[in-house]
């Protein structure tokens, strides 16, 4: 082997040794999620219009924005999610299907059901800065029917619960498993979004 040849492929292990233990940096600011969730569950969002009853999305969208430092997707063909002022913002941005479609559909988030999961036997992945959706928490003695009307983003995880944070109801580390126990015939779903978001 040639002098060049063996200087070469020495150089090339040694960027691979370095490149492999360099550790990256999660684009998604779960913490500073969590921490823009808590501070701004109540009322409207400095710098975002408030969608009065129906805000649990618009929310958790600024939440993402603001707090995750995840960036808005303005220019793609199809996956969408972004906001400029009232007047100007897309439909993923504000609407818990379409939000979720965009999440998955974009590879930022996979969906995973969340019914039955508690704090002992949540899958893995589940963390904070996930997000929470529901079908079925109008009202108590109404079935889930399909259309997922609520948005939260979990905010904390102990050994005994799950807690949630989210708009409309203007509520901060809620346990999940009140929730559950509230809206006994409700469907949950979890988005759980990925560290490169």
């Amino acid at each position: 082997m040639s002098s060049f040849v063996r200087k070469f492929v020495i150089a090339i292990l040694a960027i691979a040794i370095i490149a492999g233990s360099i550790s990256t940096v999660d684009a998604y600011d779960r913490m500073g999620a969590r921490g823009y969730a808590q501070s701004h569950y109540y009322w409207g969002v400095p710098g975002s219009w408030y969608f009065g009853d129906n805000d649990c999305t618009n929310f958790v969208s600024q939440t993402l924005f603001n707090g995750g430092k995840i960036k808005m997707t303005v220019n793609h063909p199809t996956n969408k999610w972004w906001y400029d002022s009232i007047w100007s913002y897309s439909y993923s941005w504000v609407q818990v299907q379409a939000f979720r479609d965009f999440m998955v559909n974009s590879g930022r988030g996979w969906e995973y059901p969340l019914n039955g999961v508690t704090a002992s036997n949540r899958p893995v992945s589940l963390t904070i800065g996930d997000i929470v959706q529901a079908d079925g928490v109008r009202d108590p003695l109404v079935a889930a029917d399909g259309i997922w009307e609520h948005t939260m983003i979990i905010t904390e995880i102990t050994n005994s619960d799950i807690y949630v944070t989210y708009r409309s109801n203007n509520r901060v580390d809620r346990p999940l498993s009140e929730l559950f126990k509230a809206y006994p015939k409700s469907k949950y779903r979890v988005i759980l979004v990925r560290n490169d978001a």
